[in-house]
């Protein structure tokens, strides 16, 4: 009979979590001087086959990587509260390009990531950070240059229960996404987020929520001349750690996203066509940690 008690409560809690509705809050925002600490990795492999008419193929692969840990101190916040300034004070920072590990940042090295129109900068002592090392870092989403939130696109107005699935919103995307030279039509947008399962992470009962979206024929702007986009098809993942209480931070966050594309076209006129395809898949894991003393503490 006492086991039977047991699993007649455990039957009660299932049934309790699984009728209880929520509030979803994507975006949490944060103020000035908020600080938050960082732990990082993100990685970017790019594939890309070239072939001209009666030629052997050429394959080229990039492979780079990033792990970094730090303390974040909020300096600006935008209109909807999302940082646009902040200060990384580096605890660890290595990168693997091709193979080849380096530390760029050494432990105490501080950057300053700001965002200036569409894209996001970063500055050591006042000196820009190299092309290339900005592109690395921005394998990890440490700003966010967009005025579009994740409500605005994955949100939902509607409280909901754990297993709830919902359609995103494609409307704000494609003017998003021209920003940066893609072009693609909202009809070709899918997606839908999910309530996955309530979850505890730091003592916090918190929320997994999960996001797919698939984007078909996409284009971009700055094709060789004499190039067309025969086929393309983006593919993303994601799935965050929110707390319950909306007035806290994100805590985890991983993504995940896949883009082939296939072009073809004539370098010069009355030459072979050349084909290009490119698979480029890229990765992250984020997670978040607040100051104790300070429970009021936010992240993006």
């Amino acid at each position: 009979m006492k086991s039977l008690g047991a699993f007649a409560l455990f039957i009660a809690f299932t049934f309790s979590v699984f009728c209880q509705d929520y509030e979803i809050r994507l975006t949490r925002p944060m103020k000035a001087g908020d600080k938050y600490g960082i732990s990082a990795t993100a990685s970017s492999v790019e594939i890309s086959t070239t072939a001209a008419e009666g030629e052997e193929p050429d394959q080229e692969t990039e492979k780079t990587s990033i792990e970094l840990e730090g303390l974040v101190n909020v300096i600006e916040v935008d209109k909807k509260g999302a940082p646009s300034k902040e200060m990384i004070t580096i605890g660890k920072c290595v990168v693997e390009s091709d193979g080849q590990k380096s530390e760029p940042f050494k432990k105490g090295a501080v950057i300053t990531a700001f965002v200036k129109g569409d894209d996001t900068f970063f500055e050591v002592e006042g000196k820009p950070v190299s092309e290339e090392l900005s592109n690395t870092l921005g394998l990890i989403e440490i700003l966010d240059p967009s005025d579009t939130t994740d409500d605005d696109v994955f949100g939902t107005k509607e409280r909901r229960k754990i297993g709830d699935t919902w359609n995103m919103n494609p409307d704000p995307m494609p003017a998003d996404f021209a920003k940066s030279g893609i072009k693609v039509d909202k009809k070709n947008i899918k997606g839908s987020a999910t309530l996955e399962k309530l979850v505890k992470s730091n003592g916090k009962d918190c929320l997994q929520i999960s996001a797919e979206i698939t984007m078909k024929d996409v284009n971009i702007s700055d094709l060789p001349a004499g190039f067309t986009v025969k086929n393309s098809v983006m593919m993303g993942t994601g799935s965050s750690i929110y707390p319950v209480d909306t007035s806290m931070g994100i805590l985890e966050e991983t993504t995940e996203m896949k883009l082939q594309m296939t072009i073809s076209g004539r370098i010069i006129p009355g030459a072979p066509d050349v084909k290009i395809i490119t698979t480029t898949e890229r990765s992250s894991t984020q997670k978040y940690t607040y100051d104790k003393s300070k429970p009021d503490d936010k992240a993006k």
